[in-house]
């Protein structure tokens, strides 16, 4: 069973916004963020009930490396990345 992953622009938001933030921290750092979040996008696509359902029907994936947190919902085929966020920040989702 394949899954794919859409972002909701609030996700594609938090992406953009934490790259440019790690990019300001250093050279080079923001790249490593996105290939950290594509690591665990893909991982997700292989197995999108590897993480629980903590709130609702939503999962949390951690990105322990940058200390984010990947919020998503599996709706049918689809695994959607609803937020980015660290972890120290409110969820709102």
């Amino acid at each position: 069973m394949a899954f794919s992953s859409v972002l909701s622009p609030k996700s594609q938001r938090d992406i953009d916004r934490n790259w440019q933030y790690f990019e300001e921290q250093k050279n080079g750092l923001g790249h490593d963020f996105l290939f950290h979040i594509q690591e665990c996008i893909t991982s997700l696509e292989s197995n999108p009930f590897l993480w629980q359902v903590v709130e609702d029907n939503f999962r949390r994936a951690i990105i322990r490396r940058f200390n984010h947190q990947l919020w998503y919902e599996i709706v049918d085929q689809e695994i959607i990345i609803i937020r980015v966020l660290g972890s120290n920040q409110d969820v709102n989702l």
